[in-house]
């Protein structure tokens, strides 16, 4: 579909931890504002939806149709509302594409692999996650270096490798080279809670720095191993990319996680927020 001018855009990422949706500026120079979040409940008890008023803190399953209320707070004001739409998590997109198909002024575009501008140098470029194409759009076009480290620090941590592409290629911004993916601390607590009997069933909500060690009870030292699993498998990929491609390859990381992990990171490390929604804003201003 093609943009309509006169339309208010908005930019959405769809997660496994929550979606994040952010109104689009009419201007290139103008900074992306802090975007309205939808959190998921990830454990086995029931949404608290009805309980809280604050959006930021109440959390929805994916499924629940009562999440949507947010956006319809983003629609009404508009004549005309077009969405750009990132997702990794199908039952959260249903909802929201049916949703806004209720509405005869909303137009909406799931975007998809072949709608980034990279070349996506893998096996199978359909399964990538939308996500790590446009996180690595948008680090592609912050960084000056012919190859960058990306990284995506969120319930999953992804760390890729984008290339610049050269004139003769300038179809396209650059190529997606492919990475590595690792459970992040809260999906590491829940699988440890799962998979052994004595052990409990950790809801944390972020890496929150490396705790003290040794852990003193059970639930200080799930945290340790955790937090040191995250950082240790982050500096050893990295450490690999660099072996590779010299000690001064520039890292752009993101995500709830971004900041903390990059005391553990060597410089060049810039931290952009919000990747994904910058990817999304590069690619609307394209169409």
């Amino acid at each position: 579909m093609n943009s309509d001018s006169e339309a208010q855009q908005y930019a959405v990422d769809i997660g496994n931890s929550g979606l994040r949706v952010v109104r689009l500026p009419n201007s290139a120079g103008l900074d992306l504002t802090e975007p309205i979040r939808v959190n998921w409940e990830l454990s086995s008890g029931t949404s608290d939806s009805t309980t809280a008023t604050d959006a930021s803190r109440v959390r929805f399953r994916p499924a629940d149709l009562t999440w949507t209320a947010e956006i319809r707070k983003l629609i009404e004001p508009h004549p005309e509302t077009r969405w750009w739409v990132s997702s990794v998590n199908r039952p959260a997109c249903e909802v929201l594409i049916n949703f806004l198909s209720s509405f005869e002024h909303c137009k909406w575009n799931v975007i998809e692999y072949q709608d980034v501008p990279l070349k996506v140098d893998v096996d199978f470029p359909e399964r990538v996650g939308i996500d790590r194409l446009l996180a690595s759009l948008a680090a592609c076009s912050q960084s000056t270096a012919v190859r960058t480290i990306v990284i995506q620090a969120g319930s999953a941590v992804t760390v890729d490798l984008v290339e610049r592409c050269s004139n003769a290629e300038a179809q396209t911004i650059g190529k997606f080279l492919g990475g590595a993916i690792l459970p992040g601390v809260p999906m590491m607590l829940r699988l440890l809670g799962k998979a052994a009997d004595l052990l409990p069933e950790l809801d944390a909500e972020e890496f929150v720095n490396l705790p003290t060690l040794p852990g003193k009870n059970t639930e200080s030292a799930m945290l340790v191993g955790a937090s040191s699993c995250l950082v240790g498998g982050v500096q050893h990929v990295v450490g690999r990319y660099r072996e590779k491609l010299g000690e001064r390859t520039p890292i752009v990381i993101s995500g709830g996680d971004g900041p903390l992990l990059v005391p553990h990171l060597v410089a060049p490390v810039q931290v952009v927020p919000h990747l994904v929604l910058q990817g999304i804003r590069l690619l609307s201003r394209s169409k």
